[in-house]
């Protein structure tokens, strides 16, 4: 002690020398309270650190599943937005190929037909069926003009086609070079016959067209 007051008394000036009581293990073994309210601060501390860590690592985890769930969301708007307009385009590409179909369909069927015409001009059994079923439409079969292609004329005049005229009464036959081969109008007083291959293949042109109007778009 007399060591102690030695080196603190260095000059004339008062000095006092405070010592922390509470640090002194005889200090905290006399007081055991204080000890133990000091470790419980001390506790409470760290709690408080551990749910300040906690609360900003789930804000940080939260922000990051927030922007990912908004990234994910926004694709799928894309998606069905693209998916709208996919499904709203089906239709209309639909329609756009039957009626392309249809088109098609229809030139084929005038391509077949037109070949089969052209065959048969040449058929002497088609020329006459030709014109039995048009006189076979005639209610009044007298007074009768059949206008043919000259050179279907010629068969008629020389009796290569086997047609039956016994019905018929005051018949005449003309020649007429606008016809297509194959193909004859009759005439008489009571109307007019167009069997020839152009109607023929106009009124098929017309069936077609309706067909095609019918079919559901």
């Amino acid at each position: 002690m007399a060591e102690l007051l030695k080196n603190i008394r260095v000059s004339g000036e008062k000095v006092i020398l405070k010592t922390n009581c509470s640090s002194s293990p005889d200090y905290e073994k006399n007081n055991p309270d204080s000890a133990m309210e000091q470790l419980a601060k001390s506790d409470d501390f760290l709690d408080e650190i551990r749910q300040q860590a906690f609360a900003a690592g789930f804000q940080e985890a939260e922000a990051k599943y927030t922007e990912e769930n908004q990234c994910k969301m926004q694709e799928s708007e894309m998606q069905a937005t693209l998916l709208k307009q996919l499904l709203t385009q089906i239709p209309v590409a639909l329609q756009t190929y039957q009626e392309t179909l249809r088109d098609q369909i229809a030139d084929i069927v005038l391509l077949i037909c037109r070949q089969f015409f052209s065959n048969q001009i040449s058929s002497k059994e088609a020329i006459s069926f030709q014109i039995e079923q048009a006189i076979n439409h005639l209610n009044h079969k007298e007074n009768i003009e059949i206008f043919l292609h000259p050179q279907d004329l010629a068969l008629v005049q020389h009796s290569k086609l086997k047609i039956d005229f016994s019905e018929c009464r005051h018949l005449k036959f003309i020649p007429d070079e606008t016809l297509m081969l194959g193909g004859c109008r009759i005439r008489n007083d009571h109307g007019l016959i167009d069997a020839s291959i152009e109607q023929q293949i106009d009124k098929l042109k017309r069936m077609l067209v309706q067909l095609r109007q019918r079919v559901p778009q």
